[in-house]
């Protein structure tokens, strides 16, 4: 009688435990298993004796270790050099803990694109899973079984199609059912495969599961991929196309705060690997171990969670992304500057949106500006906490100008429109200051208005100095009400307020221990509005201005522990 081969996977993000132990009382069973690179770090740290008990496994050949990339990216959004080094970096891992190098992975659907192939094998992989609907969105038609070739550039991966269907029915559908669905299919050449890949965390009764597959082992053969890759041909070419569901380069463009933390991951990428391919005046196994310690940041940071639509509103997630590759930074500020104090000045496009944004930098904060979207100030890292102190997502960051007409409120604020137009920009470098002057002609009122800002950061000082000069270019006097707001992501900030003729604004962040503080060099009405993404502080001021006569008022922003 011929048997159907069953080629079951699991994957768990983090250690269950209940299903490992079943295995040991089935020692026919043989399974696939897929743990994240988080997951790796902690079990080694915390539960030596966890892995301990896979290697048992896998040394009598029950259990095959499946990889992926380390810290879990969304492939397509990372560069190939990233690829390969987050693939290399679980294949070291397994190799060093389990004794046996892994030949495939798990690729989600979103994650799948066809250049994939060329890097998977670049990395040594022999083959992948992803899911059917990539099949049959390729043409192929049901029943999928066992595993396909595909190829980019010529260079070759297997792809198994894992059956959604059975894979849904595991844990919603009593076991007699599946047993059932199994026996049905039909078997003609002997190498018939049904691939099951499930959630480890969601498996239901698997005591009674893996019984059940052992009960059937007359006419049903559990076997891991490896095995069935050495004992089975393919069944040909396929060319799988780019998921329908690969939402994640999507939302780079349909959410700002998205994009924003994957262009800094590129950025921070690019820098890396600039000094990868310098010389240095350390010896090079120093220098190769502190290039290491910034991989692993950058990669941590890279995690591809915080790119699920439902994801990017979790502060905690994009925080985590945000320490990981500020902390990158700073360990490339130490090999570029050393302990010394600096500021740097950079002018390019980080974003991709065809417009120059510019950097200033010390030793403390770093200034992300984008001129053509009113000057905006849309990211600051406080480097001692490793914290962008304006990711957050649906507003806009600090320096956000509001010309405000009359009978605005604090709470019809959120109504009024910013003004986003774009400004000349003047970017300036001195032995220890870096500047930025930006410029517009704009119309308030209907009357001319030319409106000018000038930042200014100083080396080894954690703060910095913002100065607004309003020229009325009417000829007959105007009445202005300017308003410059700032969405702060802080923790366990004070209630919703409003406050006059104040000079300094103090905002704490009870989670990290530290203040942002903003004094003025002219008394403001201060308006603050909590939200569920952190502090909204809006300063204004009234005046009045003659032809051609200009107002001016310094801002100086300064974090404290």
């Amino acid at each position: 009688m011929n048997k159907l081969k069953l080629l079951f996977g699991l994957h768990s993000r983090q250690p269950v435990g209940k299903f490992e132990q079943v295995l040991a009382q089935h020692p026919r069973l043989k399974i696939s298993l897929y743990y994240s690179g988080a997951i790796y770090d902690w079990l080694t740290a915390n539960q030596p004796q966890f892995i301990e008990f896979l290697q048992k496994l896998v040394k009598r050949g029950q259990v095959e270790i499946l990889s992926a990339a380390y810290y879990e990216p969304r492939l397509p959004l990372i560069p190939d050099e990233d690829k390969l080094g987050q693939l290399t970096m679980t294949k070291d891992f397994i190799r060093e803990k389990f004794g046996r190098e892994p030949r495939g992975l798990w690729i989600s659907e979103e994650s799948w694109e066809p250049s994939l192939p060329k890097i998977l094998a670049k990395a040594g992989l022999e083959y992948a899973l992803v899911d059917d609907s990539l099949f049959l969105s390729a043409g192929s038609l049901p029943p999928l079984s066992g595993y396909f070739l595909t190829e980019d550039e010529g260079e070759i991966i297997k792809v198994f199609p894992i059956n959604g269907q059975l894979s849904a029915l595991i844990n919603s559908q009593p076991i007699d059912k599946i047993i059932n669905f199994l026996k049905n299919i039909p078997n003609p050449d002997d190498n018939m495969a049904v691939i099951i890949f499930v959630d480890g965390e969601k498996l239901n009764n698997p005591d009674q599961l893996f019984s059940a597959f052992a009960a059937n082992s007359a006419w049903l053969e559990l076997l891991t991929f490896s095995d069935y890759l050495d004992e089975c041909p393919g069944r040909g070419l396929v060319y799988l196309p780019t998921a329908e569901k690969n939402y994640a380069r999507q939302i780079l463009m349909r959410q700002p705060a998205a994009n924003n933390l994957h262009k800094k991951m590129l950025s921070v990428s690019k820098k890396l690997q600039a000094l990868s391919q310098g010389k240095t005046i350390f010896g090079r196994g120093k220098y190769e171990v502190e290039l290491n310690k910034i991989k692993k940041y950058l990669y941590r940071g890279q995690c591809g969670e915080v790119f699920q639509s439902a994801n990017l509103s979790l502060k905690r997630l994009r925080r985590g992304g945000y320490h990981n590759l500020i902390q990158a930074e700073k360990e490339i500020d130490k090999i570029n500057h050393g302990n010394k104090p600096f500021v740097e000045l950079a002018v390019t496009d980080i974003n991709k949106d065809g417009c120059d944004e510019v950097v200033l930098a010390n030793d403390f904060l770093s200034l992300y500006f984008a001129p053509a979207r009113g000057g905006l100030l849309y990211e600051l890292d406080y480097k001692p906490e490793a914290d962008n102190l304006l990711d957050v997502v649906g507003w806009s960051g600090f320096l956000v100008d509001h010309f405000l007409g009359p009978g605005v409120s604090r709470n019809s604020f959120l109504q009024t429109v910013e003004n986003a137009a774009a400004y000349f920009h003047q970017p300036r470098r001195r032995e220890d200051e870096v500047s930025l002057r930006l410029i517009r002609s704009d119309a308030v009122n209907g009357w001319p208005v030319k409106i000018e800002k000038n930042i200014s950061l100083l080396a080894k000082q954690a703060l910095f100095v913002v100065e607004y000069e309003i020229t009325n270019q009417a000829e007959e006097k105007n009445d202005f009400w300017l308003a410059v707001a700032g969405n702060f992501n802080l923790s366990a900030n004070p209630p919703t307020a409003e406050e006059n003729d104040v000079d300094r604004v103090t905002m704490v962040d009870d989670l990290k221990l530290f203040t942002v503080s903003l004094d003025f060099s002219r008394p403001a009405l201060i308006w603050r509005l909590a939200h569920d993404q952190g502090l909204l502080a809006v300063s204004s001021w009234k005046f009045s201005l003659q032809p051609r006569e200009n107002w001016r008022v310094k801002i100086i922003l300064r974090v404290e522990q």
